[in-house]
């Protein structure tokens, strides 16, 4: 029974020393820190009665120092998460020169596509941590194109506490969402345990649309590169101008138009020749582009060119043969220099 009794609180040390070496250090170290702890329990069976002393007596006081270490850091992180008494790093006052003059350049415009490299975000970033009411001191940017996420470090205001996470940005009804993909706080691997205010605080941190809220900025697309990220958008009420929405409004235009201007009365009638050639003695011959190739009417017959002969043969009396050489998309210089000329 005393086996059995040392076993299962070796079981719980073990699974307790093991967790805090998985927050603090990954799953190797919590692995092994629970292998050594069970080998401990189940080996001191064998032992003389002061070695099983002195194996329980080290499980209890692994089992504080598990809690107590734990304890601690959360502690730490907490602090951490809600002082924001401390000073804020001064922004790098050339990048954020330059980060500015380019936020001002687009400030007018219909569309923008806004770059802003690594330093500029930092700048930008740094010098909103100073007017926001935020617990982060200082934090530097890294985009990572291949993988479209944008990894960052920072402090905290309270002390030397450090932050890396990892956001992935998206263009969302207008503006820029952020999602924490992955953070760490101190020496603990989160967002487990407060990852709801680390997540308000990534978000308002790494919110880059905010940056052209007072020019009225609609964000409509994120790119990344290997060292930047390309904000693409409108301002006060513009539509950026792509290839699709440039072929909807052609489409639209040509739409609307079909029936606006009315054509004018019929004075020849269909040809009576419904091809391009009609054997005769003497030819009416056509060159031309696609009016003299038919395109646009259903039946050769309908085209100018049968027409006009028909008119020929009207006002002359005469029976003429045809030979239509109209080419679709022929041009002036390509009629020149050959083609139906040959």
């Amino acid at each position: 029974m005393r086996h059995a009794l040392r076993i299962f609180f070796g079981l719980i040390v073990a699974a307790v020393a093991g967790g805090v070496a998985l927050l603090l250090y990954g799953p190797a170290a919590a692995m092994l820190t629970a292998a050594v702890i069970l080998g401990l329990a189940v080996g001191g069976i064998w032992l003389s009665t002061v070695g099983r002393r002195l194996v329980a007596t080290g499980m209890v006081l692994a089992l504080l120092a598990s809690v107590g270490l734990l304890a601690w850091q959360v502690m730490s992180v907490l602090a951490a998460l809600t002082d924001q008494s401390g000073p804020v790093a001064e922004p790098d006052p050339v990048a954020l020169a330059s980060a500015t003059a380019k936020v001002e350049e687009v400030a007018d415009d219909a569309g923008f596509r806004l770059e802003l490299d690594e330093e500029e975000i930092t700048a930008l970033v740094q010098q909103g941590l100073a007017e926001a009411d935020t617990p982060l001191a200082s934090a530097v940017f890294d985009v990572d194109g291949a993988e479209e996420v944008v990894r960052f470090t920072g402090r905290f205001r309270s002390g030397d506490l450090t932050i890396a996470a990892t956001v992935r940005l998206t263009a969302e009804l207008g503006g820029v969402s952020v999602e924490l993909v992955e953070a760490d706080v101190g020496d603990l691997n989160l967002p487990g345990m407060v990852s709801g205010a680390l997540e308000d605080i990534v978000a308002g941190l790494a919110d880059f649309g905010a940056v052209l809220g007072e020019s009225g900025a609609s964000v409509q697309s994120v790119e990344y590169t290997d060292t930047s990220l390309i904000l693409v958008g409108t301002t006060r009420g513009g539509e950026v101008l792509t290839s699709e929405a440039l072929l909807a409004s052609l489409r639209e235009n040509t739409a609307s138009l079909a029936g606006a201007v009315e054509p004018p009365p019929e004075r020849l009638g269909p040809g009576r020749v419904d091809d391009v050639f009609e054997p005769g003695g003497t030819y009416y011959v056509a060159l031309g582009d696609s009016l003299a190739a038919n395109v646009g009417v259903d039946r050769p017959r309908d085209g100018y060119v049968s027409r006009f002969h028909a008119e020929l043969e009207r006002r002359d009396g005469e029976s003429y043969g045809l030979r239509n050489f109209g080419i679709s998309g022929e041009t002036s210089g390509s009629l020149i220099q050959g083609g139906q000329l040959d």
